[in-house]
């Protein structure tokens, strides 16, 4: 009997891991083409003919659609299911990134006015944002309805981590084969999501198990909450800065070095690829293998971020000090983005670690709704205002945490 128990239960946990895997492997899917987006927009942007501020309201207004529906999809998931939550979204993933590849393809072709092309962006975008939405929080509740809540915490990070990997791939993927059409990538992407939809429907199971509501209402994170707001306010000026330097990179590239749009698509790309790598060797080399301290972590990664932000104000005419630049940044960020995280996690119980999860989520998407429009229109007046902004906003978002963390 006890042989049967074991065995059955090293089966529960293999089909399990296979299940957050296949999470893992879509929600990779909408890491690459969120990266995408930042080496590919900039540079057609300028082909297009709309300004800088515009594509910087783009990305805004879409990602303050995902974090206003955001809501609505957390009433979805428990009406559908997770898992049919999860597949819809990326279904519309999938369908949006193929529009949005139509869109860029008749805007640069000039087959559409500038202005017209400013509109149809921007409604696919949200529209795109609006459908897809709930992927993250559904993958997240497929976690925490097929765990025991011993086991929750190491499934929300395995699912926290996908969007780190995406963020490699994509850009590689951009700087590799944007050479022959800065449309490809997109292509090349929606068709890699394809795979992941298909994954998810041989794979995926509905979740007999469902969460009471005792445990939804401990899982439940208020932003009142005290013990989390300051680690709201600390993640979101992370991700406003993060989000300011994504979105005008390909702007400055463009500016110093005069390039061909293909051309900086390809040199943006090997910039982002360099900060999210180093961004991973830092939280699965540095912190996996040495474990220091969230301290050691928050002011190692804010001093390497102000660093970073330096470089660009001092290195304006070579590669080499951009590569630089983005390599500081990806430590600085990898170190401070887990630092602070975590600080949430010490925050709260046990049972509310999912719950953190999730509001964590929504305060970094709260940061992409700022950051994208105030990079760009700063940008449009002076780009070392914009990266002293930065530095401040670092200082700053430190500091919030700090409350927390002095509070332990």
């Amino acid at each position: 009997m006890d042989s049967y128990n074991k065995e059955t239960i090293r089966n529960t946990y293999s089909a399990g891991l296979i299940h957050h895997l296949t999470l893992v492997v879509g929600l990779v899917c909408v890491g690459i083409g969120q990266t995408l987006l930042y080496t590919i927009l900039g540079p057609a942007s300028r082909e297009i003919g709309i300004s800088d501020f515009s594509v910087g309201i783009i990305v805004t207004i879409a990602a303050l659609v995902i974090t206003l529906s955001s809501g609505m999809w957390g009433r979805l998931i428990d009406r559908l299911g997770s898992r049919n939550a999860y597949l819809a979204g990326m279904i519309f993933y999938t369908t949006g990134t193929l529009f949005l590849g139509y869109g860029l393809h008749i805007s640069v072709n000039h087959s559409i006015s500038a202005l017209s092309a400013f509109y149809l962006l921007l409604v696919i975008r949200s529209l795109t944002g609006f459908l897809t939405a709930g992927i993250h929080p559904a993958a997240m509740t497929y976690v925490a309805e097929s765990t025991s809540s011993k086991e929750r915490g190491a499934g929300i990070a395995l699912i926290a981590s996908a969007y780190g990997i995406g963020s490699i791939i994509g850009p590689i993927l951009g700087s590799v084969i944007g050479k022959v059409s800065f449309l490809l990538p997109i292509l090349v992407a929606s068709a890699i999501s394809l795979l992941g939809v298909i994954l998810g429907f041989l794979v995926l199971k509905p979740q007999k198990k469902s969460l009471t509501n005792k445990e939804k209402e401990r899982i439940l994170i208020r932003l009142t909450d005290k013990r989390v707001l300051p680690i709201f306010i600390g993640i979101s000026l992370t991700y406003v800065g993060f989000s300011c330097f994504q979105q005008t990179l390909s702007f400055y590239v463009q500016d110093v070095f005069n390039l061909s749009p293909e051309r900086s698509i390809s040199k943006i790309g090997g910039l982002f690829a360099t900060m999210a790598a180093f961004m991973i060797i830092i939280q699965l080399l540095l912190i996996q293998i040495i474990k220091p301290s969230i301290n050691f972590l928050l002011y190692c990664g804010m001093w390497s971020c102000v660093t970073g932000f330096m470089f660009l104000i001092l290195t304006t005419q070579t590669f080499n000090g951009l590569y630089l630049a983005c390599g500081f940044l990806g430590i600085g960020f990898g170190m401070m983005i887990p630092a602070i995280q975590s600080s949430a996690s010490l925050a709260v119980t046990k049972d509310e670690q999912g719950g953190v999860s999730g509001f964590l989520f929504g305060a970094s998407a709260f940061g992409y709704v700022i950051g994208p429009a105030l990079g760009t229109y700063i940008y449009s007046i002076n780009s070392n205002i914009l990266f002293l902004i930065c530095i401040v906003v670092t200082f700053l978002s430190v500091f919030s945490t700090r409350i927390v963390l002095n509070k332990k």
